[in-house]
């Protein structure tokens, strides 16, 4: 008899969309001179049953860049298989 272990499946849904946009942070109550750069990003997916969501990430600038590379690597992946 064959026992194999029980298979997780997740459901992450569907990305339909994504909107990115860069910002600055010239001062804060803290600091007159911010100047920090910084990406806000918009994540429209739609689950299994087809009703859309959308999640908006803020992130550093250098996070955004970490993110956009690991992506093109997945994208490169997924074309091999």
């Amino acid at each position: 008899m064959d026992e194999s272990p029980d298979l997780c499946k997740v459901d992450v849904g569907q990305l339909l969309d994504i909107r990115w946009k860069l910002g600055l942070a010239v001062s804060s109550d803290e600091c007159k001179n911010l100047n920090f750069p910084f990406v806000t990003m918009t994540l429209k997916t739609a689950d299994s049953s087809g009703q859309e969501h959308s999640r908006t990430v803020e992130m550093t600038l250098t996070q955004f860049r970490n993110m956009s590379k690991q992506l093109q690597e997945m994208a490169k992946s997924m074309e091999t298989v």
